[in-house]
């Protein structure tokens, strides 16, 4: 397993640095793409388990490079809402294209009887996490 996660990484940090982003900017734009409401930099912080000066950080980032729009908070005028822009967007789904393509690739090497296996195993694999929670 840890090959197969070895080997997603290095292609996964290839492609950010063809676009000229970290991981931890990915998971920013992860985070404000599938967010439903205003998002801050305390709530990033507080959601990606990182503190609020690493998140200003790479939030600077992404500002400069035109991924990210800061906005006045109008519930909270010391702090900023961050929105994305539409080639942040645009850059995110690249990266998730690229991601599933790397991981429908892997599959496609399987036979349909080592697919079987392989969900069978992790559908235990859910059901022993779900026991745990």
């Amino acid at each position: 397993m840890g090959k197969i996660f070895f080997s997603l990484k290095a292609e996964k940090n290839d492609t950010f640095k063809d676009l000229g982003i970290g991981r931890g900017h990915f998971w920013i734009l992860r985070f404000l793409t599938h967010a439903t409401s205003p998002v801050t930099v305390k709530t990033l912080a507080e959601e990606l388990h990182v503190t609020s000066g690493a998140i200003s950080q790479l939030v600077d980032s992404l500002v400069a490079q035109g991924y990210i729009e800061r906005a006045e908070n109008p519930r909270d005028r010391r702090s900023m809402q961050l929105i994305l822009t539409t080639s942040a967007r645009q850059v995110f789904q690249k990266l998730r294209k690229a991601h599933l393509a790397q991981i429908e690739h892997l599959f496609t090497q399987l036979t349909e009887p080592e697919l079987a296996a392989l969900d069978k195993l992790l559908v235990t694999i859910i059901h022993q996490q779900e026991r745990k929670n």
